[in-house]
């Protein structure tokens, strides 16, 4: 028997429904691949990806719309979140990748912590200020550094003169050049060296060389000493934050796809 065009409607928006109840209850949104597609190519233009092969192209497409997936249901359901996520230049790589490329950090089972020394403001509890940006400080705070794929120990300052990162991934021997590091190697070696050279001297190009100790003797900029904030307390970290710059290592893994905001993530208590 045939349908009347009033039946044909009403079973066309069934099939609607019944469509958006799925993905509804699937918590997925709908996946157009043209679009993805597009975005996909758009994204190769701007960060000027290539490929070995389509194989390879196809391989970074599926991570790309998995990461786009996660992406888009994170900053639809962000009522209550303190940052966004989006594209960023990291968009291609799986979480393992970006770990394994990106972050550095090696702490020594055994570092130095200066038990034998109080710590410099235990007694500035009272006077520490509600806010502290090192940034509004003239010439203290250089601009954001990007280590690629080298995981350099950190970028050092002094005056606003950016202090060379290259020299100590090549001159610390002891601190994995480029396999990541520790500070407080670092500041040893500076200590040793009388001094650290700056950026323009002994420039950054991110893989670990022989160190040129004829450049790493023209010191920009000394230190004579350091202090380890106490562990695992937020009270000393904002006392020692009042009063200098500190250098610190954090838990980047959930930075991969970051775009803005204020990231309040749990960390591990290393």
């Amino acid at each position: 028997m045939a349908l009347s065009l009033q039946a044909k409607v009403l079973i066309n928006v069934l099939m609607m429904l019944g469509t958006w109840a799925t993905q509804s209850m699937s918590g997925r949104p709908f996946i157009d691949e043209d679009a993805i597609t597009q975005k996909h190519e758009q994204w190769m233009a701007h960060h000027g990806r290539n490929y070995q092969d389509n194989a390879e192209k196809e391989r970074r497409f599926q991570i790309f719309k998995t990461n786009l997936e996660f992406i888009e249901n994170f900053n639809s359901n962000a009522i209550n979140k303190t940052y966004q996520l989006s594209l960023n230049i990291f968009a291609e790589l799986t979480d393992e990748e970006f770990l394994a490329t990106y972050t550095g950090y090696r702490m020594p089972s055994l570092p130095k912590t200066n038990k034998t020394t109080p710590f410099k403001y235990a007694d500035q509890a009272d006077e520490v200020p509600e806010n502290k940006d090192w940034r509004e400080v003239e010439g203290v705070v250089t601009s954001v550094k990007n280590q690629q794929q080298c995981g350099a120990v950190e970028g050092i300052i002094r005056n606003g003169v950016s202090l060379s990162a290259q020299q100590l991934v090549d001159c610390v021997s002891n601190n994995n050049g480029c396999g990541g590091g520790w500070m407080t190697n670092a500041f040893e070696y500076i200590i040793q060296n009388q001094g650290i050279v700056s950026e323009d001297d002994y420039p950054y190009n991110q893989v670990q060389g022989m160190c040129n100790s004829g450049t790493a003797s023209n010191s920009a900029a000394k230190i004579t000493g350091y202090r380890n904030v106490p562990s695992n307390d937020e009270s000393y970290l904002k006392m020692a934050v009042a009063n200098q710059p500190v250098s610190v290592a954090i838990d980047a893994s959930t930075f991969k796809l970051y775009s803005g905001g204020c990231s309040m993530g749990i960390v591990g208590l290393d």
